[in-house]
This record gives structure tokens, sequence and C-alpha cells, in this order.
């Protein structure tokens, strides 16, 4: 065996060839692009609804007393 080589067992290989095509590939970057996307959009649309849950208020509580009213009518 030369100097300054090491002989690696298989599983070392592999654990290895993963570190290094973790670090090296640009598919987990393009994940956690996607997933702050994402993050930012969901905030947005809670806070959207947060602005507007005054304005939603009344009509959804509307149509729920008339659904409370048709099924105590029904009964």
């Amino acid at each position: 065996m030369k100097r300054g080589k090491v002989m690696h067992s298989a599983t070392t290989r592999l654990v290895m060839n993963l570190f290094v095509r973790f670090f090296h590939g640009n598919r987990g970057a393009t994940a956690m692009e996607y997933s702050l996307l994402a993050g930012f959009i969901a905030v947005g649309i809670v806070n959207m609804l947060y602005i507007t849950r005054s304005s939603l208020e009344f009509p959804l509580l509307s149509v729920y007393s008339d659904i409370i009213n048709a099924v105590q009518s029904a009964a």
C-alpha cells in the first residue's frame, strides 16, 4: 500500500459519497427557496385575512344565522 493512501470500508465510502453529493448538489437550496416562498405566501394570506376579518364577519354571521334558523324551523 502506498503511503498516504487509506483503505476505507464500503460504509465509509458510501457516507463520504453522500456528504460530497449533499454539499455539491443544489437540490437542497432549491427546496429551501420554495419553502421560503411558500412561507411568505402563507404569511401574506394570513395577514390579508386578519386585515379583512371585520368586513367578512357580518356576512359570515348572517349566513350562520340563516342556517341555524333553517335547521330550527325544519325540526
